[in-house]
């Protein structure tokens, strides 16, 4: 009887001990496939720390695909969607693709339908590859669309007014010589925009007044443009504005026109003409101001005293 109780002792203690290493090696495993994903995240483009996802097909290396790359995103936003929805580690996957860049092409549609519909695209960024009007149609039926940037040949002038579509659409930045003054009618119904870029087109001032309800737009960039003095007046109910940047058509009779603009905190003469006394006048009628952009405006620079304004961070070039 006493070896026969021993054996069962022993053999429930086998048990419990089997048991407990199981348990113990089962969160081992857990830990180890956390710690995958984990990693896996961080190498398949997903910055959670900034809870953002640059997805750029210039890091991928010319030998290898990038339809790929782009099938590889896809993958990664759909199983961050389906952990959101099942709780798992959401709290370090906040977000699906929020930011892609593409800087070379060519791209087709349908890689750009796989990137504009793989999550919660917010940011835009096409520095380099040649859009068509098929492209377009894509991009302007992404509405989640916050921040586009377009440059160059990727801009497809005909395709502007689709821009409307994007309702959610805060930054707008279209850099190509073609656009003129008639390309832009389409802003005057994108009233949410709060920043423009509108450097290196070829508008000379007129659609200026497309801003005339844009009433929380606070920053605009019109350096490498053709606009002039009289133009800027259409800027003068632009009361929130913080940032204007002008180019190289403007004098000291433009400064005048925009000198009501008293919020601004960011001052940009780039090539321009303005002299001393339309600094001056800048200094002056800017309370707020803390950072002064003269590129190549350098001539009478040393003329001003600029102890005398301390709180101004000045920039400038030859």
């Amino acid at each position: 009887m006493g070896k026969a109780r021993e054996s069962k002792v022993a053999t429930t203690k086998a048990r419990r001990l089997r048991w407990t290493v199981g348990v113990g090696l089962a969160f081992v495993l857990l830990l180890l496939i956390t710690a995958t994903v984990v990693y896996e995240a961080n190498h398949l483009g997903t910055q959670t720390q900034a809870n953002v996802t640059i997805a750029r097909l210039n890091g991928w290396s010319s030998k290898q695909d990038p339809t790929e790359f782009i099938r590889r995103i896809k993958r990664t936003a759909n199983d961050w969607r389906f952990q959101r929805v099942h709780g798992f580690l959401d709290h370090i996957f906040p977000q699906v693709i929020d930011v892609v860049r593409l800087e070379h092409g060519p791209i087709s549609t349908n890689e750009l339908a796989i990137i504009c519909n793989c999550g919660t695209l917010r940011n835009l960024d096409v520095p380099g590859p040649e859009l068509t009007a098929d492209h377009w149609r894509i991009i302007t039926g992404t509405k989640t669309i916050e921040s586009l940037h377009v440059n160059g040949p990727a801009v497809h002038i005909p395709s502007l007014p689709l821009l409307t579509n994007l309702t959610n659409l805060r930054h707008l930045s279209l850099n190509h010589e073609g656009i003129t003054d008639v390309d832009l009618n389409f802003l005057r119904q994108l009233q949410g925009l709060t920043e423009v870029s509108l450097e290196g087109t070829s508008i000379a001032g007129s659609s200026l007044a497309n801003f005339h309800r844009h009433k929380d737009l606070a920053h605009l960039d019109i350096f490498g443009t053709q606009v002039t003095d009289p133009y800027l007046t259409n800027l003068m109910h632009l009361t929130r504005i913080e940032s204007l940047v002008l180019g190289e058509h403007i004098t000291d009779t433009g400064i005048t026109n925009i000198l009501p603009l008293t919020n601004i905190t960011h001052f940009g003469l780039l090539n321009s003409n303005v002299d001393s006394n339309g600094l001056i006048a800048v200094l002056k009628g800017y309370p707020k101001l803390k950072n002064l952009n003269l590129f190549h405006v350098t001539a009478f620079i040393g003329t001003i005293n600029w102890k005398a304004c301390p709180h101004v961070e000045l920039e400038a070039a030859y």
